[in-house]
């Protein structure tokens, strides 16, 4: 059938609705579209923050939960690799022998995730997308011998990257979750979490931009 037919019986049909009509299709397309707006406003008073607690090995009771905690994985970090800070262990017998005082920076921390609804009404089909990138150190070794290292232009370089979706299928007004990442223990030069996407209740509440995956990432926590 020809575009341009249908385009004039369009026309004229809408000429055979009398304003009233008209206007009350208006009122109720925009009435139906605050509606949406407000029931998403409404639900999106989700927080995400991380946050660093000292790592007790001790402990028989964890009030994050270790659903997403990255060891469960077999991603392993504590084998000595070259560009990689040594094992703690390795550190401290070191340090003793030497007789340097412990680096506080090197206490042993774990990395978590707490969500928060702040909304007075409840969310459900949350789903938040994290990246967390490893980094050690570009090494580049002497000319005159491989077991000497030239540290005049030590870069930082890529050493692992872990993708975790943490999905919760409900959340009151007011409640709060939160979840273990990764246990932090100098093995890394850095480290970086990175917030790629929120999702709760149908909507998309934030999205990383294509552009901001080279140039300016969403890093809420480094290491």
């Amino acid at each position: 059938m020809d575009l341009s037919l249908i385009i004039d019986w369009v026309i004229q049909e809408l000429k055979k609705l009398s304003g009233s009509t008209i206007l009350s299709v208006i009122s109720i397309f925009i009435a139906f579209n605050v509606f949406r707006f407000n029931k998403k406003m409404g639900h999106s008073k989700l927080s995400v923050s991380p946050s660093l607690k000292l790592y007790d090995v001790n402990s028989k009771e964890q009030s994050a939960d270790p659903t997403y905690e990255l060891a469960k994985y077999n991603w392993i970090w504590y084998d000595p690799v070259v560009g990689l800070p040594i094992r703690l262990l390795e550190r401290i017998d070191r340090d003793l022998d030497r007789n340097v005082p412990f680096d506080n920076r090197f206490i042993p921390q774990t990395l978590c995730v707490k969500l928060k609804n702040k909304g007075e009404l409840a969310s459900a089909n949350i789903k938040i997308t994290l990246l967390f990138k490893a980094y050690g150190t570009k090494i580049q070794y002497s000319r005159n011998s491989t077991d000497e290292f030239d540290y005049s232009s030590l870069k930082r370089k890529l050493f692992s990257q872990k993708k975790v979706v943490i999905k919760v299928p409900y959340m009151g007004a007011d409640d709060e979750k939160e979840f273990q990442i990764v246990d932090l223990k100098g093995q890394f030069r850095e480290a970086e979490l990175i917030l790629c996407s929120i999702k709760a209740n149908g909507h998309t509440y934030f999205r990383e931009k294509r552009l901001a995956k080279f140039f300016n990432r969403v890093v809420i926590s480094h290491y």
